[in-house]
C-alpha cells in the first residue's frame, strides 16, 4: 500500500505535519505499518529540514525516511513551481526490505575493481532479490556517471540480463551551490554527497523515461573525435553535416529546432534497428564552423550512432503519453515516484502540472463503460498516489543502461503483492 501527501503552507513545521499526516491517515494499517517514506522540499525549507525530519519520525515512526530539498515540488496532480512545498510518499510494503544509505561511503569505490564493486552490495544492503535503487544525489558531490556505474555494477552482479534491477533518481535542485542542498537519512540530515535506497525482496519496480524528444533527419556514424568533441560525422566534417541535414527538413521540422538543437547518442549498438527511445538526448551545446567541430553536453565514442532530436511541448507530452500508454497493458501501479526536469514544467508547457497531471490521469480508474480491448483494468476507483520533484538532472534507464538525462520526466511505478 502507497499513500501521498502534499503542502504548500510555507511554515515548514506545519507544512512538514500536514503533508506526512495526509499520507499517514490514507494507510489502512494505520501510520505504524510505514515502512518506507520518500519526502521531498522546496528551497524555503531547507534551512529547517531538522524539523522535516522530525516531523517524519514522529508520523511514521518505523519508517526508513530518505529526501532532499528541490527548486520544486509535485504531488498527486499539483506541481508547486517556485512556491514552498512539502511532497510525502509513504509505503507500506510487508516483505519488502529496504537500505538507506550515504551515497558519500560509495566516492572511494572503483567500478573498474570487481573486489570494491562487491562492497558496494554490503554498503547499500543489496540481496538476491534486489529490485531497485533510488539515488538522490547532490549535482555538487560525488561525479554522478561514476556512481551511477559503480552501483549498476553491484546491482547486476551474477544476474542475467532479464533479472536486472533498476536504478532512477535525480539530483537535489535547490540551491546551486555546494553544501546548499539538503538530505534526509533516516532522522539525520546531511549536506553533501545524497542519499540512496535499496529495494529488496516481492516487489516490482517499472521505469517511465521520457526524454520528449522526436528524430529528425538520418542516422549519422562519429568517425572522429574526443571526449565530448565530434570532429567529423560519416567522414565529413560534423558541423556541415548537422547544418545539411537541417537544410533538408521541411519547415515545421525546423521550427522545432528553434529551441535548441539536440543530438541523440544510440544507447545500444547491438540492436538490428534504432527507433524512438532507443537515443540518450546529448544538447548540442557548441559549434565551431572554423574547424567543423561540435561539442556535446556529454563524451562520444568513435563508431556511436547519432541522430538529431527536436524536442517542443507537443512533442514532449505525446512522449510521455506513448511511454505511459504501454504501462497500462500491465498491473495498476500501487503508487509512482516522480521525477522531471526544472526546465519542464511551466519553462516547457503551456500549462502548470503537466507532467504530474498526465501520469496520474493515465492511471485514472474506469468509471463508465469498458476499458479498451486489449488493456488491464486501471485501478480501484482511487486516485494512484504520486510524489517527487523537479530535478538538475534526472536518472533512469535506457535500453538497460542508466543515465543522467536532461529535460526529461523519469517515473518509478511500484507493483507487486507487497504493496
Amino acid at each position: 500500500m502507497m499513500a501521498a501527501g502534499l503542502s504548500s503552507i510555507d511554515r515548514t513545521e506545519h507544512a512538514a505535519n500536514q503533508a506526512l499526516e495526509l499520507a499517514a491517515d490514507q494507510l489502512p494499517q494505520g501510520r505504524e505499518s510505514a515502512d518506507l517514506a520518500m519526502v521531498f522540499f522546496s528551497s524555503v525549507h531547507v534551512g529547517q529540514a531538522g524539523l522535516i525530519a522530525s516531523a517524519a519520525r514522529a508520523a511514521l515512526p518505523n519508517a526508513t525516511i530518505v529526501g532532499c530539498s528541490a527548486e520544486s515540488v509535485l504531488g498527486g496532480s499539483l506541481e508547486l513551481e517556485d512556491r514552498p512545498g512539502i511532497s510525502v510518499l509513504a509505503c507500506s510494503m510487508p516483505g519488502v526490505g529496504v537500505r538507506a544509505f550515504p551515497l558519500t561511503r560509495l566516492a572511494t569505490i572503483d567500478p573498474a575493481n570487481p573486489n570494491q564493486v562487491e562492497r558496494v552490495r554490503d554498503i547499500a544492503g543489496m540481496t538476491h532479490e534486489h529490485r531497485a535503487t533510488i539515488l538522490l544525489p547532490d549535482p555538487f558531490g560525488l561525479p554522478a556517471a561514476r556512481t551511477i556505474s559503480v552501483v549498476d555494477k553491484a546491482a547486476r552482479l551474477g544476474l542475467a540480463d532479464s533479472e536486472r534491477p533498476v536504478t532512477l533518481g535525480g539530483m537535489a535542485s535547490a540551491d546551486n551551490n555546494a553544501g546548499g542542498n539538503a538530505f534526509l537519512l533516516d532522522g539525520k540530515i546531511i549536506r553533501d554527497g545524497g542519499v540512496g535506497l535499496s529495494i529488496n525482496g516481492p516487489i516490482t519496480v517499472d521505469t517511465v523515461v521520457s526524454q520528449g524528444c522526436r528524430p529528425i533527419g538520418p542516422n549519422m556514424v562519429v568517425t572522429q573525435g574526443q571526449g565530448n568533441i565530434v570532429n567529423r560525422l560519416g567522414g565529413r566534417p560534423a558541423f556541415e553535416a548537422v547544418r545539411e541535414v537541417i537544410a533538408d527538413l521541411e519547415e515545421d521540422d525546423r521550427q522545432l529546432l528553434s529551441r535548441g538543437v539536440f543530438l541523440g547518442v544510440v544507447a545500444d549498438e547491438h540492436r538490428r534497428h534504432f527507433g524512438r527511445g532507443d537515443y540518450v538526448i546529448r544538447s548540442i551545446m557548441s559549434a565551431n564552423e572554423k574547424d567543423g567541430s561540435i561539442a556535446l553536453g556529454d563524451y562520444v565514442r568513435l563508431g556511436q550512432t547519432v541522430r538529431l532530436h527536436a524536442r517542443d511541448a507537443s512533442t514532449a507530452h505525446e512522449d510521455l503519453e506513448l511511454l505511459l500508454d504501454a504501462q497500462k497493458l500491465h498491473e495498476h501501479p500501487a503508487g509512482c515516484l516522480l521525477v522531471t526536469c526544472n526546465g519542464r514544467g511551466t519553462r516547457l508547457f503551456d500549462q502548470p502540472n503537466h507532467d504530474a497531471a498526465t501520469v496520474r490521469r493515465a492511471f485514472e480508474a474506469v468509471r463508465k463503460g469498458s476499458p479498451a480491448i486489449g488493456s488491464a483494468p486501471r485501478g480501484t476507483g482511487h486516485p494512484m498516489p504520486i510524489a517527487g520533484f523537479f530535478a538538475a538532472g534526472e536518472i533512469g534507464p535506457i535500453q538497460g543502461r542508466t543515465f543522467v538525462h536532461a529535460h526529461t520526466a523519469c517515473a518509478a511505478l511500484f507493483r507487486g503483492a507487497s504493496v
